[in-house]
């Protein structure tokens, strides 16, 4: 029955949040996805107010005045492996998350719509998803699940 086993995942989203990715400690994950978007894009200055905002609005703000120089195309053609990268380092960092993870069935991933600071709606303002009718969160998750299991 999918959804089951996702009400442990309320537990992890309130647990520590922190990422550590190249030597960077990122508050959450919508700080590392918004930070390397900033960082891919050439605007230094919004990167680093990224990296130093405390709340999750903030950072969805200054997300939102990234200075794109016209390169919003390139951009949506690599953020979902941002998005999939900052997703195994928090996994890989946590050895119980890691567990939940592989547990998890793909309809059961798809289900999730938010997870540490980073909603399905904010990526669709800066991502495309790579299938029809399937959320980027979920897409990225079975990825990163195979991953997992595979490490």
């Amino acid at each position: 029955m999918p959804g089951t086993q996702l009400q442990h995942l309320s537990y992890f989203q309130k647990s520590n949040s922190t990422l550590t990715h190249d030597e960077v400690r990122y508050r959450s994950l919508a700080h590392y996805f918004f930070y390397q978007k900033a960082l891919y894009l050439g605007d230094i200055r919004t990167a680093e107010k990224i990296l130093k905002a405390k709340e999750a609005e903030k950072i969805k703000s200054l997300a939102l005045k990234i200075e794109s120089a016209g390169n919003d195309k390139a951009w949506r053609h690599v953020c979902f492996n941002v998005l999939e990268e900052g997703l195994k380092v928090k996994f890989l960092q946590d050895l119980t998350l890691c567990e939940w993870l592989s547990k998890q069935s793909d309809e059961d991933l798809h289900l999730i719509s938010s997870i540490w600071g980073l909603s399905e709606n904010d990526l669709l303002d800066h991502a495309e998803s790579v299938l029809e009718n399937t959320s980027l969160l979920g897409q990225a998750l079975i990825k990163v699940r195979l991953q997992v299991i595979a490490t």
